[in-house]
């Protein structure tokens, strides 16, 4: 596998079905005895040390990207021969997720109240989600471009989370 690294899928790699939904311990036990096994310090020859270095970084992305529900949506359409960022898919997100994400943005850029930043967090991530079913309904039926459009528009929540927990992040910091 060292060598032809490349040439396998993420999931190939740890020996799990390509899935929307994957058991995260096997995952987790996979990753971990590829690294054990893959770990550049276990190689004195240089060459293998270099082969076992570009390996374990495949593994570290492979892994970080599976663990993650909205990468592996990514990955699983990029394994189709759509990616989202891709002008030529032209996904386009409608004016009133832009609006909706817009208002949000603004109201916790500078909020420091923590119940409110939690109501914010409960209603994008009520949002992120439906918008991750409507993928996953879709993704079942192969129509692969319709669950673009949707990973598109998730993408602006799964963003707007990450700066939330930021914000919140700070919040309880400053309190």
């Amino acid at each position: 596998m060292a060598k032809n690294i490349e040439k396998y899928t993420y999931f190939d790699l740890f020996s799990i079905d390509a899935s929307l939904h994957i058991e995260l311990d096997a995952l987790e036990k996979n990753y971990l005895n590829l690294q054990s096994k893959y770990h550049p310090d276990r190689f004195k020859d240089e060459t293998q040390k270099a082969e076992a270095m570009n390996v374990s970084q495949v593994l570290n992305k492979a892994y970080d990207t599976l663990k993650d529900q909205f990468q592996r949506r990514v990955y699983l359409l990029n394994l189709h021969g759509i990616n989202i960022i891709d002008e030529k898919y032209r996904f386009n997100t409608s004016e009133e997720i832009l609006s909706e994400v817009f208002e949000l943005r603004a109201k916790i850029e500078n909020n420091n109240d923590p119940d409110e930043l939690n109501e914010f967090k409960a209603f994008a991530s009520k949002a992120y989600n439906e918008m991750l079913l409507k993928f996953d309904s879709l993704y079942v039926e192969n129509r692969y471009i319709d669950c673009g459009h949707f990973l598109a528009s998730a993408l602006f929540y799964h963003k707007l989370l990450e700066e939330i927990d930021l914000r919140m992040s700070k919040a309880y910091a400053n309190s």
